[in-house]
């Protein structure tokens, strides 16, 4: 998960695709989702919809009082013999994920209170405030605590956070010579050059990140384990510092599937979200290795993600942020602030006059995803508890006990 990593920056004729060439070149020797969106617009939010395809409450769903029967991919993977683990350069606390990854009985939790002095915090803001660690410190502390060799199958799931303003990377002179350099050899027309040198910190934290996935991939090649990994990159949304075309392309982030015994490479026009992910994993775990699933689920997306059919088949909830789900994709018309937008292929706006009947249909849709969205999770009702794969363990303390 790369913290506001949205398509511009890989699209071959996206803003800024020169700004990570490593990942666009990745793109193109993987299975990419151009059309892909971020449920959210809010970073916390994401991990809970990537990995469960779960409803977004208020404020996201790892930030749900009270316990909440479901299924996931940490929890169905545990059960099928997985390891698993949550690696993170920031503070786990932060949203309760470190609530939701007990949980989850997630294996091991890196974040940045067990780096331990072999490793530099990343420069603190003007306030005097550290986000943790960065990227390359992560996947180096990641690659140290597991340097021997593991035949357990593993569930890794990566949050970086160093293109997370205050964009405070290190050597930063570096990288933005890189970007300097890229807006010398850029054809982007002159409005984007200008935006991109009043935001070098910005822009430099990308290549960064850009530099140390790479790495790290580079560094896997040499484990025993490479071959049998699939890699799936996503962003968690697009930077809200960075301006868009348009509301929804402001949803709008990559979606990588790389492995390197991969027998032939795709771009796939599907138009997707987040909420499939998981679905999609363990639908393709199943049909290999005849995993131990559940009968029943209660997934917020449908796991299709191959070209098949109509390219825009899809209902799709947005969480734009706290308190405000405002958004909402039905098939090929974009619902926004009360206002409905019919959609071309490539997600930008048509002037298309939708009729009122089509408008009051989908105004309907949406009402209902909301209602249900606030009920399910509101009293614990996504799953039955005697279904749900995540058990509650918690006791309940009475007030003169929790006294």
């Amino acid at each position: 998960m790369v913290e506001g990593l949205g398509t511009p920056f890989i699209n071959a004729k996206g803003a800024y695709s020169g700004i990570m060439p490593r990942l666009k070149k990745m793109s193109e020797s993987s299975l990419y989702w151009p059309n892909f969106l971020s449920n959210t617009g809010e970073s916390e939010a994401a991990l809970a919809t990537i990995i469960g395809s779960l409803p977004f409450g208020e404020t996201g769903f790892t930030n749900i009082e009270g316990f909440t029967h479901r299924h996931t991919l940490f929890s169905i993977l545990k059960q099928n013999g997985y390891e698993t683990s949550f690696n993170y350069g920031g503070n786990s606390a932060l949203n309760s994920y470190d609530r939701f990854l007990v949980e989850e009985g997630v294996d091991e939790i890196l974040d940045k209170t067990v780096f331990g002095i072999a490793y530099n915090l990343q420069n603190a803001c003007v306030a005097g405030i550290t986000l943790g660690y960065p990227d390359d410190a992560l996947f180096r502390r990641y690659s140290e605590e597991n340097n021997t060799v593991n035949e357990r199958p593993q569930l890794t799931v990566f949050k970086i956070l160093s293109t997370k303003t205050p964009y405070a990377i290190p050597n930063f002179g570096k990288y933005e010579k890189n970007v300097d350099k890229l807006i010398s050899h850029s054809t982007s027309n002159e409005k984007t050059q200008r935006f991109i040198s009043h935001n070098v910190e910005l822009f430099a934290s990308y290549s960064y990140a850009d530099e140390a996935i790479a790495h790290f991939l580079n560094d896997d090649k040499k484990t025993k384990a490479y071959k049998n990994t699939i890699y799936i990159i996503t962003g968690s949304h697009l930077n809200r510092n960075i301006p868009s075309e348009n509301t929804l392309k402001r949803y709008q982030v990559p979606l990588l599937m790389y492995r390197p015994l991969l027998k032939s490479t795709s771009k796939i026009t599907k138009l997707a979200s987040h909420t499939v992910i998981a679905l999609a994993i363990i639908s393709l775990l199943d049909r290999a290795y005849s995993l131990k699933v559940p009968k029943t689920v209660a997934w917020l997306g449908n796991g299709e993600l191959v070209s098949n059919g109509n390219d825009f088949n899809k209902e799709i909830p947005l969480f734009r942020g706290a308190n405000n789900i405002k958004d909402y994709v039905h098939h090929s018309f974009f619902l926004m602030d009360g206002e409905l937008i019919e959609l071309n292929a490539d997600l930008s706006f048509t002037d298309n006059e939708v009729r009122d009947i089509k408008i009051v249909d989908i105004k309907n849709r949406f009402s209902y995803s909301k209602s249900v969205n606030q009920y399910v999770t509101q009293n614990d009702k996504i799953i039955p508890s005697t279904l749900s794969s995540v058990a509650n363990d918690k006791r309940e303390f009475s007030k003169t006990e929790a006294i």
